[in-house]
């Protein structure tokens, strides 16, 4: 049975204008568009939690509908074939038939009830954020630079993940940040490195996340800022082996550091530790507090610098080789394969490695969709 009201459908007239209306005036961002065997249709949402179902702008093809009708009531379920025989022995008029569209289509079940309104089924598949989370909380201010984990659940076995302009303003658009085609590697979370891609940031500094699979299961974030100014961050949780490697973009004050770290994105796949950022500033305050003298300090400043410059040897290890752009990496013979690599131009230049578990984000240059 149906466990809940997945969407909202209106029939409308001109769909650029209906979306120009809900756009501009009303402020919902078009997320997709889907066009189905009666009817092209657009996803209207607004990016916060507790927003209500989506409105779907739906404009048939050959029969408009009846005027301030609504378009259709959209039903996630467990088992859509059970709900279509049901209604079918109860005698309702089938719209569109389970298994007579194409690709997702065929996934749907559309009928009308006693009153001639359009009732979709379609199943049920999950998207949850949980940071950043929907929620009605202040909006964050991100720094460029900084080290965010990305942390959400979904039982999609192939999804986008988009850093989307605020879509409420004009001329803004998206880029992807992470493409999950291995659908044998599930991934809940990345430590993804705030950047500026080409977005225009005299529109706006307003942005969220979505994901969306292309076949009408997605989920947002609520909105956050993302300010032009740097600030290297590591993030607070992640893998205690990861940890050592990480930290060194603490002390990286320098924009040339940064943007560096801005190609690199890791994801922690097992228990997480706490970094402390100021570990060797304290240790440094306690000499002098003890008053053990300018030989001792000289001595640990120094070792403080070793050990930093090793832990910089050691990062740079994990940074993704240059060499590697335009390439399709594969795997030995007979082994599984660890990197998969996307080369489109029309998308962004994403790595997903599901052996290593890391994953390797659009560049700074990376494509914006309009």
């Amino acid at each position: 049975m149906p466990t809940r009201l997945g969407a909202i459908g209106l029939g409308v007239a001109a769909m650029a204008k209906s979306v120009a209306f809900y756009k501009d005036q009303l402020e919902m961002a078009p997320t997709q568009f889907f066009d189905v065997v009666h009817f092209t249709e657009t996803v209207m949402i607004y990016p916060h939690k507790q927003a209500g179902p989506p409105i779907l702008l739906m404009q048939y093809k050959n029969t408009a509908p009846p005027k301030n009708q609504l378009g259709k009531l959209v039903f996630y379920v467990e088992d859509v074939k059970a709900v279509r025989d049901k209604l079918v022995n109860y005698g309702c008029e089938v719209f569109l038939d389970l298994g007579a569209g194409e690709g997702w289509v065929s996934k749907i079940f559309i009928c009308r009830d006693p009153d001639g309104f359009v009732l979709e089924f379609m199943p049920l598949r999950s998207v949850s954020w949980f940071y950043p989370e929907k929620s009605d909380k202040s909006e964050e201010t991100w720094y460029l630079g900084e080290t965010k984990e990305l942390r959400w659940d979904t039982s999609i076995s192939e999804y986008n993940l988009y850093l989307q302009q605020n879509n409420a303003q004009p001329d803004t658009g998206y880029a992807v940040i992470f493409r999950k085609e291995l659908s044998g590697n599930p991934v809940k979370r990345m430590n993804w490195t705030v950047q500026s891609f080409n977005f225009d940031f005299a529109l706006t500094t307003q942005f969220y996340f979505y994901i969306a699979d292309g076949k009408g299961i997605y989920d947002t974030t609520n909105y956050f800022y993302i300010s032009p100014m740097y600030k290297a961050t590591s993030p607070t949780t992640q893998n205690a082996t990861t940890a050592q490697n990480t930290a060194t973009a603490q002390n990286t004050a320098t924009a040339q550091n940064t943007t560096t770290a801005q190609n690199t994105t890791t994801c922690p796949t097992t228990n997480d530790t706490t970094i402390s950022e100021n570990r060797m500033t304290r240790t440094m305050g306690i000499g002098l507090g003890l008053g053990l003298g300018i030989p001792l300090l000289a001595a640990l400043v120094f070792i403080a610098f070793l050990i930093n410059h090793m832990r910089q040897m050691r990062k740079e290890y994990y940074i993704p080789n240059p060499n590697l752009a335009g390439k399709v990496i594969t795997a030995a013979k007979d082994h599984e394969p660890q990197d998969l690599y996307h080369d489109n131009a029309d998308r962004s230049q994403v790595f997903e490695a599901s052996g290593l578990g890391l994953v390797y984000e659009a560049p700074d240059n990376g494509v914006i969709h309009h």
